[in-house]
């Protein structure tokens, strides 16, 4: 048992550190609409909005501690700025599939806007590890 959790380790690590964003990413949401509340906003939109900023919010979070934590171990191949750019560029594909998840799942299907976002949360994540274990944090050793 021991050998596969340090086998999936990587991998144990991430989805802690999204598990962490899933919640920033919700507070993210709940402040947006707090703060859209009582505006002329539609509905729809006021979702839309929310889940935008959940999903922006909690990409730099989960860059901090994944650059830190779970690939801290690995000798970067480019400069830090150069790796926040990478980790925007696959969250913005990952986050591309989550927030057209989560607002079509809300505005189609009438899915309340937290089990959207969630639904779309999951989708993401696969897209996430894969991209950034290869390019966003890959090692220079050979």
């Amino acid at each position: 048992m021991l050998s596969l959790l340090r086998r999936h380790q990587r991998l144990i690590q991430f989805g802690a550190v999204g598990v962490s964003g899933v919640a920033v990413n919700m507070a993210g949401v709940w402040l947006a609409l707090l703060a859209l509340a009582g505006t002329a906003t539609a509905p729809g939109l006021q979702d839309a909005i929310a889940s935008a900023a959940g999903i922006v919010i909690s990409i730099l979070t989960n860059f901090l501690l994944n650059d830190l934590w779970t690939w801290g171990d690995r000798s970067k191949s480019s400069p830090w700025l150069s790796r926040l750019l990478r980790y925007y560029a696959v969250s913005a594909a990952a986050g591309g599939v989550q927030f057209s998840v989560a607002v079509a799942l809300s505005a189609l299907v009438g899915l309340d806007i937290y089990l959207a976002q969630l639904a779309g949360i999951v989708l993401g994540t696969g897209i996430n590890y894969v991209a950034n274990n290869r390019w966003t944090f890959r090692s220079d050793e050979k």
